[in-house]
């Protein structure tokens, strides 16, 4: 007797993948649509689930239903209980319309199947059984990464290996990106005038360049800064490779951000990720996490901004948010004082909170970037 388990499929992929590798399964049944197949979802969904570790090769079969009819999706249901009749089977009712779900419900209700419910964003499922001895709510033990995560909504890393380098140096350069964080009013000049010289030479696309530039020191920040690049206010030049151009010109940040939230318990965080939709189209965040399923972004601007990029970027994030499920929260971190801030009344701008609303992103004060820590501990259930 093998264990069967149905799956109803829609664009929530998550509770069908936490639940697959809770019961572990023998075969598959996906109760898909049109609409889903053409979307790929089901086989983003076993790709999630082989990163994870379980890899159903040809241990699945597809049918396809239509969603809105009843009587369409309780025939197609009718004719895999015949067929598995004599199996152990369990059914998610999570997904999928609720025609789908009823119809499940009323196929496979009082028979021998197991009817389980993963209610997001509890990470638990719930046994649908009137037998007394049932625990009706159970824990589920799989917390995805951000790649599985992505993955499961058919969105790929393009540069796993380069974002790999880049956690590297975000881990050695701590200390570093603390102090800039700590003394960031003193040492913006000389971070504008690195950014100027270095973007004026493309050196951010470049193996490694003679960095030289001329400027005037003004402060005892100015002159450690640049000690700490391993330079001085009497020669301002060294050779720089690629990695250290993109941390002078912003990178930072994000390296403060990532390294933040790597120490706060977090299930997984990544720096610097391009992603490929399923479309083709690439898009770039600066920090991505994962904490108990749920997918996090962080998109970080660093030094004086000239237009309004902060409140655009907004509409970056929530572009990204479309390709992902419903729990997918931004974070906006930005230094640009003047386009972020209403000075009288030392809050953000009305324009860009009514825009981070519409795409469920939060915004810190600049000023209080050095407490992201505990910031973002407020707005993430589980830190």
């Amino acid at each position: 007797m093998k264990h069967v388990h149905v799956c109803l499929v829609s664009e929530q992929t998550i509770p069908n993948i936490l639940a697959i590798h809770e019961v572990k399964p023998d075969l598959l049944v996906f109760i898909s649509t049109a609409r889903m197949e053409e979307k790929k979802t089901v086989a983003a969904i076993l790709d999630c689930l082989r990163l994870n570790g379980l890899d159903y090769g040809t241990g699945y079969q597809v049918e396809t239903v239509n969603q809105d009819s009843f009587d369409s999706c309780e025939q197609k249901l009718k004719k895999i209980a015949a067929q598995f009749r004599g199996d152990a089977v369990s059914v998610n009712l999570t997904c999928g319309t609720k025609v789908m779900s009823l119809a499940a419900f009323s196929v496979f209700r009082g028979g021998a199947a197991r009817l389980m419910y993963t209610p997001i964003p509890r990470n638990e499922f719930i046994e649908i059984d009137e037998s007394p001895e049932t625990e009706p709510v159970q824990p589920l033990a799989l917390r995805l990464d951000v790649r599985s995560y992505i993955t499961a909504y058919g969105v790929r890393i393009s540069n796993m290996q380069e974002a790999e380098v880049l956690k590297e140096r975000a881990r050695r350069g701590r200390d570093l990106s603390g102090w800039i964080v700590e003394n960031y009013s003193e040492v913006e000049n000389l971070l504008c005038a690195f950014a100027y010289h270095l973007n004026k030479d493309n050196a951010r696309n470049r193996a490694h360049i003679d960095f030289a530039m001329t400027y005037e020191t003004r402060n005892d920040a100015e002159r450690e800064l640049l000690r700490k690049f391993g330079m001085d206010e009497n020669r301002i030049a060294r050779r720089l490779n690629r990695l250290e151009v993109g941390f002078m010109t912003g990178d930072w940040l994000s390296d403060y951000c990532y390294e933040a939230l790597s120490r706060l318990g977090v299930d997984d965080c990544v720096t610097g990720v391009e992603l490929i939709d399923k479309n083709g189209n690439p898009n770039e965040f600066d920090v991505m996490f994962t904490k108990d399923n749920a997918l996090y972004l962080v998109e970080c601007k660093s030094l004086k901004q000239k237009s309004d990029k902060d409140a655009d970027i907004l509409y970056k994030i929530a572009a990204l948010q479309d390709s992902f499920g419903l729990r997918v929260k931004g974070f906006l971190v930005s230094t640009a004082v003047s386009q972020m801030v209403d000075m009288r009344k030392k809050t953000i701008k009305d324009h860009i909170i009514r825009r981070a609303r519409q795409c469920q992103t939060e915004v810190i004060l600049p000023a209080d970037i050095n407490t992201f820590s505990s910031w973002i501990k407020e707005k993430v259930r589980g830190l």
